[in-house]
């Protein structure tokens, strides 16, 4: 009997699989997706972060970013689901994507040094965390990132 964890992870997969079909095949509206319904998922998406309900906001986030892949916010959000996860790889993905679509975010890379972090890359997570200072990181965030590196770096080999 598969778990409840590998079920909805199905279920996720399945849906954003559908929904790419779907657009693919020409079944999905011909006009691309309004602001308002991409904002209602992303605010969705936002309160089951929130909420600590990071499956469904995954599986929403995957949705969104079938339908407007090139959204900074969701792969943003899609990376501090991953990384609230326990997939800092993966998170870190998200967080170059973003930074590709919004060069120069501190916080962006404040986030993305702290997925770099709990993966193991130290020398990673303390170059985005310096450059994040360069572009003006406040030193509260920034102390709270120092904080994640060191007692990542503490506890992994």
């Amino acid at each position: 009997m598969p778990s409840t964890h590998t079920t909805r992870k199905s279920m996720r997969g399945a849906t954003a699989a559908l929904l790419l079909v779907a657009t693919l095949a020409g079944c999905a509206p011909a006009a691309p997706p309004s602001n308002a319904n991409i904002q209602e998922i992303m605010l969705r998406a936002s309160a089951l972060e929130s909420a600590g309900n990071y499956a469904d906001a995954l599986t929403d986030l995957d949705a969104l970013l079938v339908l407007a892949p090139d959204n900074p916010d969701a792969h943003i959000l899609r990376g501090a689901v991953l990384t609230a996860l326990g997939r800092a790889d993966e998170a870190a993905g998200d967080f170059q994507t973003a930074l590709r679509l919004r060069p120069n975010a501190a916080t962006i890379l404040a986030m993305q040094a702290i997925a770099y972090a709990q993966s193991g890359k130290h020398a990673a997570a303390q170059t985005d965390l310096s450059r994040a200072l360069q572009l003006g990181l406040g030193e509260e965030q920034a102390a709270q990132v120092r904080k994640v590196i060191d007692d990542t770096a503490a506890t992994q080999p």
